[in-house]
């Protein structure tokens, strides 16, 4: 997704018709949506899999176990956002799979 809205920013202007300009900005503000969605679920997995690390330094120092809660509170909340970027990606997909191209 991302390469595909890099190319569409660096390429896009070179589709001067009427049509493609009409259809441009749709086409970006669809995949931005999607990109935003399935970034924000991809910080969430390398939260989760970082997040153990830090844990498991100095078993009882009090920075350590600031940082545990710290790391609970935040894994915590990502959590509950799981299923709804989940929804969104999938309603912001479908928006992008019917989105036409504006190079055609």
């Amino acid at each position: 997704m991302k390469k595909l809205r890099y190319a569409s920013d660096f390429f896009g202007h070179l589709f001067a018709s009427r049509r493609a300009k009409k259809r441009l900005p749709s086409f970006k503000a669809r995949l931005t949506d999607l990109q935003d969605c399935l970034g924000a679920l991809n910080d969430i997995k390398v939260h989760q899999k970082l997040a153990p690390k830090p844990a498991a330094g100095k078993p009882g120092a009090k920075a350590a176990r600031a940082q545990a809660f710290a790391i609970g509170v935040v894994s915590g909340r990502e959590r509950s956002e799981i299923e709804p970027l989940l929804n969104a990606a999938d309603k912001d997909a479908r928006k992008f799979l019917h989105a036409r191209p504006f190079w055609t």
